[in-house]
């Protein structure tokens, strides 16, 4: 641990305090919110052979269902700070590079992700906040698919 944290330029004592706040903020809820791991490539070519109506319905039904709990489960309420927060834990934890920038005094968020899983993974994740942010939290948000790697939603 000590040879890590020097590696990543840490303390140990900062990497101790990491670890904590991802069991706190995540790994002690994921089993009761139904999460399981699956490797990068499998989740990318089940999408690559799914239709945009096909991922797009299951895009609107996870956004429904299983968003929704595993949200509840893990932060107790649904609101735009609550899924945010969820969201970006969330890319964390599945190793997609995730950047908050925030402008405008504070009223305007974007986020930047990087996930290099192609254009249906992109697609599937405009669909589920889409259907977030309209239907749940009533929120308007622009998101850009500014490759197949990377995408970007802006609050």
């Amino acid at each position: 641990m000590r040879v890590d944290s020097a590696k990543r330029g840490r303390t140990l004592n900062n990497s101790v305090n990491q670890i904590l706040k991802r069991y706190v903020q995540w790994d002690m809820f994921e089993s009761q919110a139904g999460m399981i791991p699956f490797a990068k490539p499998v989740v990318s070519e089940l999408l690559a052979n799914m239709s945009k109506e096909e991922i797009a319905s299951l895009a609107k039904n996870v956004a429904k269902n299983t968003v929704l709990d595993s949200m509840m489960v893990m932060r107790g309420k649904i609101d735009l700070n609550s899924f945010l927060s969820w969201f970006e834990n969330l890319m964390e934890k599945a190793s997609i590079d995730i950047n908050h920038i925030v402008e405008n005094s504070g009223s305007t968020h974007k986020y930047i992700v990087k996930h290099n899983l192609g254009e249906n993974w992109a697609f599937l994740i405009e669909s589920l906040l889409q259907t977030i942010f309209n239907d749940t939290l009533g929120i308007r948000i622009t998101i850009m698919n500014l490759s197949n790697t990377t995408l970007m939603l802006q609050i």
